[in-house]
């Protein structure tokens, strides 16, 4: 699998050399984002990592093999992922 760059890197990099013009930001932005290796994306959460998974219980309050979002009160699988997901550890 190829190497990606995040557009948000490449950009600092641009502007710590000497031939980049602030005149020419446009241009050179869509020259940067044409490139094959060049991305602008955010990185998803997974359910399995968000803060708002949460167990299903079942009438007598027994954890049982099913997950649901807290967020939007919808039952999820583990590799699922949404906008609204918040990675635990952050």
């Amino acid at each position: 699998m190829a190497e990606y760059i995040g557009v948000d890197t490449l950009w600092r990099e641009v502007e710590c050399t000497a031939f980049y013009d602030k005149r020419d930001k446009e241009a050179m932005e869509d020259m940067i984002l044409s490139c094959p290796k060049v991305i602008n994306a955010s990185p998803i959460v997974r359910c399995r990592e968000c803060v708002h998974l949460g167990h299903v219980h079942d009438f007598m309050g027994l954890e049982i093999e099913s997950f649901q979002c807290g967020r939007t009160n919808t039952e999820v699988k583990l590799d699922d992922f949404c906008s609204y997901g918040e990675r635990e550890d952050e």
